[in-house]
């Protein structure tokens, strides 16, 4: 678990530490719990696996932001009297009996992998292509740019889509989807509007947080190039926040 934090550290990618606690927390659970077969995507099973509780997964989510996004550093003191606890907690969640004995107490024992001194340096490239960071020191936010293919099965705090190009201005195209109008797909949809919907049913399913568009102004217009206004309070009404991100303002207060 403190090997991925460190690894994300130097690789300025949340991804990783997401995905090695969660590989964490589940081989702890497979102590209590023969046949348990992680998937792929670590993260994304242990949130499936603790949807019928609130309290636990909400650790399991501060867990994943305090250590993960925010890359807190994990000391030892920290590791015993806080993180600990948590981590048995929710393993024992996922694997429905109190996990104790001596593999469970040898998985759980401190180890040292601060940047510091850990031998993770040395083995781990740095991978900053389609990575931006923001501010260039010291950076808060880092967004890695990539297709909607590549991330699928993936799960992120939050995802930004961009308005792309195929045949038609994509996000345009699922509209009507986006305003509540219509609901999943017509027999009589092209084949090129089904894939593009597939697409961005996988693109808006990433965040577990945050769900973002950019969108060009021309779709809240109307054909007079004024701003539609019912068409802006519907998507309000829907939990959408509009910002002209040019201007740096709501659009509409």
């Amino acid at each position: 678990m403190a090997l991925g934090v460190s690894k994300a550290t130097l690789q300025g990618e949340s991804t990783i530490a997401v995905e090695k606690i969660a590989e964490a927390i589940l081989r702890l659970s497979g102590e209590g719990k023969n046949g348990l077969s992680p998937r792929r995507y670590r993260h994304r099973q242990i949130l499936e696996m603790l949807q019928d509780s609130d309290r636990i997964c909400g650790r399991y989510e501060h867990l994943i932001e305090t250590l993960a996004v925010q890359r807190q550093f994990l000391t030892e003191e920290s590791w015993i009297g806080k993180w600990r606890p948590i981590v048995l907690e929710i393993a024992e969640t996922i694997s429905r009996m109190p996990l104790s004995g001596a593999a469970v107490e040898s998985f759980l024992r401190w180890e040292d992998y601060s940047p510091a001194t850990s031998k993770v340096e040395s083995n781990v490239s740095v991978n900053t292509a389609n990575l931006y960071r923001h501010p260039e020191q010291n950076p808060l936010v880092n967004i890695q740019l990539a297709s909607i293919h590549s991330v699928k099965g993936q799960t992120h705090t939050a995802t930004l889509v961009l308005e792309t190009f195929w045949k038609a201005h994509n996000l345009q195209k699922v509209e009507s989807w986006i305003l509540g109008e219509r609901i999943g797909c017509t027999i009589g949809e092209s084949e090129d509007q089904i894939k593009r919907m597939k697409l961005h049913y996988v693109a808006m399913t990433r965040p577990t947080h945050l769900l973002c568009f950019a969108i060009k102004r021309r779709m809240l217009e109307d054909g007079r190039g004024n701003l539609d206004l019912t068409k802006i309070q519907v998507l309000k009404r829907r939990g959408w926040e509009i910002q002209d991100v040019t201007r740096q303002w709501p659009l509409l207060k």
